[in-house]
């Protein structure tokens, strides 16, 4: 007779609630996969990458104080924004059916939802099932994602194009500029590529540095207060203030670069043909209308492109601990005979147990989904938070 054996460890997840960590203090890594939206569920990005900046030494990723969402379907920046990093919505975090995760702070920069390059001057998704699903191969693909301790560069393909892109904040006299820079290898044809969207102004411009004003807005919070007798909680509505701004941005590093602001309020960029692999940094300061001259100023401070290739060679091992657990065997199949040999199975469907190390460095919250074995016998189990 041959007996199975199931290391059932997903048993046990209801039966010890208050070890659980919560989808809040988990530690996620450098960045986040999922699904974004703003605070209105506007749609960023259904398949995005967000990077969070200007976290403290020591914390996690929750604890940025900006943070950038990169739409690896249509290789596109969905959104730069400065204030917190997100708020974690949706059925893998708060079990909420409906929203999806959102910036929490001030979004400054955004595109619509076309494709991030274009392919021969077009700028139309031409994919099949739009919104969702990659850019046909031929235009552009996303290859994955470099992880060098803190720096995270993207890899993809546009065209015959290979790209790298490592985005940043920088601080620059107090003020916040977003950049992106990108090392591409040869390339017969120009490339031409979006910066940020602003429908808040009817300017043109070009050169490798532009600057116009824009009425932007920014999402301000009202508190509505409960009422007794329609029995409605206190709660929170968030509305677009529209307010008088200002956009400056520069492109540097590569000979015959240059930004274009379109009537329609489209930054884009234009890159020459390359003979050879080029470098190119592309900032953006977006701000109030009388800080305007000052970030002329800063951002012409901002330091040329790197090498980002030293990044795509790995870093030091971040997830560090061994978690160690304890199973427990059948006490029914343990009994051995006399001469010290375990006896003959005696039951078809046995279970034995492993307990989830729910508590652990990374606040893992270890809601088990996958389970199975490897053919030398060894097990592995995966989290609906991702994690291996």
């Amino acid at each position: 007779m041959t007996t199975m054996r199931f290391a059932l460890a997903a048993t046990l997840l209801a039966a010890v609630p208050v070890l659980r960590a919560d989808y809040k203090t988990m530690d996620y890594g450098p960045f986040l996969n999922a699904t974004y939206q703003t605070s209105n569920s506007a749609v960023l990005a259904y398949r995005g990458t967000a990077f969070g900046f200007d976290v403290p030494a020591g914390a996690t990723i929750m604890n940025a104080k900006g943070g950038y969402i990169f739409d690896t379907e249509l290789l596109r920046p969905a959104a730069w924004w400065t204030g917190g990093f997100v708020k974690l919505d949706g059925v893998v975090f708060s079990s909420q059916h409906g929203p999806n995760p959102s910036p929490v702070g001030n979004i400054l920069l955004t595109t619509k939802s076309t494709p991030g390059w274009a392919k021969d001057g077009n700028w139309e998704d031409v994919r099949e099932n739009a919104p969702y699903g990659p850019l046909p191969r031929d235009w552009g693909r996303f290859n994955g994602i470099y992880r060098s301790d803190e720096h995270i560069v993207l890899a993809y393909t546009v065209g015959n194009a290979e790209v790298l892109e490592y985005p940043q904040q920088e601080t620059i006299d107090d003020l916040k500029v977003f950049s992106r820079t990108l090392n591409l290898n040869a390339s017969a044809k120009p490339l031409t590529l979006v910066v940020a969207d602003y429908a808040g102004t009817k300017a043109t411009a070009k050169g490798a540095q532009i600057e116009f004003t824009a009425v932007l807005g920014r999402d301000v919070k009202d508190t509505v207060p409960a009422d007794k007798e329609k029995k409605t909680k206190q709660k929170t509505i968030v509305r677009i203030e529209k307010y008088d701004g200002a956009v400056i941005a520069r492109i540097q590093g590569l000979p015959g670069a240059s930004m274009q602001l379109t009537e329609d309020g489209r930054i884009i960029a234009e890159l020459p043909p390359l003979k050879a692999p080029g470098k190119v940094k592309i900032s953006v300061w977006v701000g109030l209308e009388k800080e305007m001259k000052a970030a002329s100023l800063a951002i012409a401070k901002i330091a040329g492109p790197q090498d980002l290739a030293m990044y795509t060679k790995g870093g030091k091992a971040r997830w560090t601990e061994v978690l160690t657990t304890k199973g427990t065997i059948n006490e029914t199949e343990v009994a051995t005979k006399k001469d010290g040999r375990s006896s003959q199975p005696q039951h078809a469907y046995v279970v034995d147990s492993i307990t989830p190390p729910f508590k652990n460095d990374y606040d893992s919250w270890m809601r088990i989904g996958g389970f199975d074995f490897f053919s030398d016998g060894r097990a592995a189990v995966s989290t609906r938070s991702g994690d291996v």
